[in-house]
């Protein structure tokens, strides 16, 4: 089952598509008109449909932290890990991006590059 989705802004639409393999040729034809970004999972099928720009999910970035932090033993120092900081990197990110939920697309991309982007490029540091 194929998903595509709208953004937040403009018209919204959801539509499920029945195919029968997990081939890329079914998002190549459908997204064959369109010139957008496509946020997916990392599924490497996506890689080869032309005309979009791929954008991930911090949550899934950050969900490698966060099964790192679940092996540590009980006597680790946790807070003086890389883990635990990425974690808090992504923390404020998340509550940066929660402020920005009414603004429009173009506020949220002057806010981003104020606000977000020293926090990401710290992160990536």
């Amino acid at each position: 089952m194929w998903l595509y989705r709208s953004g937040n802004y403009g018209r919204k639409f959801a539509l499920y598509e029945y195919q029968p393999s997990r081939s890329s040729k079914h998002a190549k034809k459908f997204l064959e008109c369109f010139h957008c970004f496509l946020q997916s999972d990392d599924y490497s099928e996506y890689n080869s449909v032309g005309n979009i720009t791929r954008v991930g999910f911090l949550a899934h970035a950050r969900r490698y932290y966060s099964d790192a932090l679940k092996i540590l033993t009980k006597e680790s120092e946790i807070e003086s890990t890389h883990t635990h900081r990425a974690i808090e990197y992504f923390r404020e990110m998340f509550r940066l991006k929660s402020k920005w939920k009414d603004l429009s697309p173009q506020q949220r991309q002057e806010i981003r590059n104020i606000e977000l982007k020293p926090v990401l490029e710290a992160y990536l540091s």
